[in-house]
């Protein structure tokens, strides 16, 4: 890593680099309308979206890995390093979608080393979410999910103890677990500042305008352009991929029990300070909700 660093701070020098206020970071739990919003946002045409970078991901990873303060650092200045060669020009700006999975401390990593960057997080109700990611993955690699080394490798070092006591309950359990994982570092990130901005899945569903509005002041964009937004809800936002309405239709759900919903709602609220609600596991105490800033 210090080679690719060295080869990264010899391409950015005497190169204009962002102090991160023309960045917006969309952080999010994965399989929960992130791909549409970035959707919307190119709509706009005021915006490069970047959807997912996987160099981002890989210095994201790379850090949940380190174990020493030298390597903790080496791995802050590959994602620095790794955000400026990705937003080259500092005039334009950029909305980047962070990568679901693997990435729940994404939002505090990144404001360290661009502080002046904004952020927004978006979540769904944790039973749908599960139900999207079985189909996507499969009744194969779906239920190994949970023993995968990249798994393992990824879980930030304060939820390895958790883990421990749960790892031999049922793939439902482990993969809640999981979610849970991601959805935690935004309220630890919300209790150091707050300008943040969280949406919802469901909020969308519930007032598409509303929601449009609220999105385009968090990036920092003209509410001109709602109903321009508003045309990519008439699109498939994964036609042509294996992700398609289409081709996800006929799998199978799974079936949570009335027991494994019990247990989510006891760890998030016992092991995470999260309340979930209602037969979806819908969070009800996210915190700087997009409704109580309108």
């Amino acid at each position: 890593s210090s080679g690719i660093n060295a080869e990264y701070g010899g391409y950015l020098k005497g190169r204009p680099q962002t102090d991160g206020s023309n960045i917006t970071f969309l952080h999010n739990i994965g399989r929960c309308g992130s791909t549409l919003l970035s959707h919307m946002i190119h709509q706009t045409g005021e915006c490069e979206v970047l959807s997912e970078p996987v160099a981002l991901l890989q210095s994201l990873v790379m850090n949940n890995q380190a174990t020493t303060p030298e390597q903790h650092q080496t791995s802050l200045d590959l994602l620095k390093a790794t955000i400026q060669l990705l937003c080259k020009n500092p005039t334009n700006k950029y909305f980047i979608k962070v990568t679901g999975m693997f990435s729940g401390n994404a939002v505090h990593l990144i404001h360290r080393v661009l502080p002046g960057s904004r952020d927004i997080f978006l979540h769904r109700a944790l039973i749908p979410t599960m139900i999207s990611f079985n189909k996507v993955l499969g009744t194969i690699y779906f239920p190994s999910l949970g023993w995968d080394q990249t798994f393992h490798q990824a879980l930030q070092a304060r939820y390895q103890k958790i883990w421990q006591k749960i790892q031999a309950e049922g793939i439902h359990k482990r993969f809640l677990f999981f979610l849970l994982c991601q959805l935690h570092p935004f309220f630890l990130e919300s209790q150091l500042r707050q300008n943040l901005t969280s949406f919802s899945y469901e909020s969308l569903l519930r007032d598409n305008e509303g929601f449009a509005r609220s999105l385009l002041r968090a990036v920092g964009l003209s509410e001109t352009h709602v109903k321009r937004t508003l045309t990519a809800l008439m699109q498939d936002s994964q036609r042509n991929t294996p992700l398609s309405r289409k081709r996800t239709a006929g799998v199978k759900t799974c079936h949570v029990t009335g027991e494994e919903r019990e247990w989510a709602r006891r760890v998030a609220r016992e092991e995470f300070g999260i309340e979930l609600e209602g037969e979806e596991l819908i969070v009800a105490n996210i915190p700087y909700p997009w409704e109580s800033k309108d």
